[in-house]
């Protein structure tokens, strides 16, 4: 069967039992809900002469549209569906991007940039940082790819879509931070990992990435189960887990220019902004997208 939208989106083809189907040599990805989906415009699947049902849609301004299918043995069908837009966020001054995603970081399928480009473009995100890091160790991932395209646009970047290569500094004591829109390459990844000390404080690598031309921001400031009712010291209270101990000194210093102040480990808190009151730093939602993991799919938040 081959499917058309008239511009790129994310599919879903499944069976009655919920088995999903998808293009020759696409990542067998599944949603937040477990529901297969892939994407593109135009694609061709190979699918059994069985009921299908087939879902189309594309990022948060758009609705999802649903038909029935029935293909004949033998035969190619086209289904052509478009999904309905609910509203354009760009015509309103709002535009949505995810500044903390990995191509490489972990999961179950080492990622390729037309990967990015694919959920980018399916999804409609004007704006897509991707982020060279660290786990647990040393190794930097994806490092080659921001000294390869630092202070350019990725290639599948046009008038409605921006994609750049940019960083995610970690420090498991005081918190880690990414940066976007980068013009060269920093000489801080991280610290206190393998032989290496807590050397400096994420001051000295925000102060090269701004220097960079970098917008910085602190990525899920409290990486524990909190309530609006909990002590100050129970942020702290679970050791080296990259919590943004060091938020209210760098914003002070005029070093963040943003805040994830959603998340989910902290969806449903309301105190979170008051940790940068008096200084200026937007807030921002945010989900770590990992494109290696094949239940992990690029999601677009406004910001």
């Amino acid at each position: 069967m081959e499917y058309r939208a008239g511009f790129p989106c994310r599919w879903s083809v499944t069976g009655a039992d919920g088995q999903g189907w998808y293009p020759a040599g696409a990542v067998r990805a599944l949603d937040a809900h477990l529901r297969p989906y892939f994407h593109g415009d135009d694609v061709e699947v190979v699918v059994p002469a069985e009921p299908l049902t087939v879902s189309v849609t594309r990022g948060m301004e758009y609705g999802t549209a649903t038909v029935q299918v029935t293909p004949a043995p033998g035969e190619v069908q086209t289904v052509e569906l478009t999904p309905e837009r609910i509203y354009d966020a760009a015509a309103r001054g709002w535009y949505g991007g995810d500044l903390h995603v990995h191509l490489n970081w972990m999961g179950d399928a080492p990622a390729t940039p037309d990967r990015a480009a694919a959920a980018q473009l399916g999804e409609d995100l004007h704006v897509l940082n991707l982020v060279a890091g660290n786990v647990a160790g040393e190794r930097v991932y994806d490092r080659e790819l921001l000294e390869e395209w630092a202070g350019r646009d990725l290639p599948w970047s046009d008038g409605r879509h921006v994609a750049r290569v940019g960083v995610e500094y970690r420090n498991d004591l005081l918190g880690h931070v990414t940066a976007f829109g980068l013009a060269g390459t920093p000489t801080h990844f991280h610290s206190g990992f393998g032989l290496s000390a807590d050397a400096h404080p994420d001051s000295t690598p925000l102060t090269e990435l701004r220097g960079l031309g970098g917008i910085t921001g602190y990525g899920h400031p409290f990486h524990t189960d909190l309530s609006d009712t909990d002590p100050p010291e129970r942020t702290v209270a679970a050791g080296r887990n990259c919590s943004a101990r060091e938020i209210v000194v760098d914003a002070a210093l005029g070093l963040i220019d943003g805040l994830d102040v959603l998340d989910e480990q902290t969806a449903g808190m309301n105190g979170q902004p008051g940790v940068t009151v008096g200084h200026e730093a937007s807030v921002r939602c945010r989900f770590d997208t990992f494109t290696t993991s094949e239940a992990s799919p690029l999601i677009k938040s406004l910001c």
